[in-house]
């Protein structure tokens, strides 16, 4: 998932080592991506 990247640029790198999953990347990403996305984080 690409959008991983994002998320640990924007966590640090304990984002990393606790692997919080396919799920909790997308939520992330939802929530801290582009604000067209930020409206379907309550959705997830």
């Amino acid at each position: 998932l690409q959008c991983n990247n994002e998320v640990v640029k924007r966590l640090g790198d304990s984002v990393k080592q606790e692997a919080i999953g396919y799920a909790g990347t997308v939520e992330m990403c939802f929530e801290i991506g582009p604000q067209r996305y930020r409206k379907y984080s309550a959705f997830m």
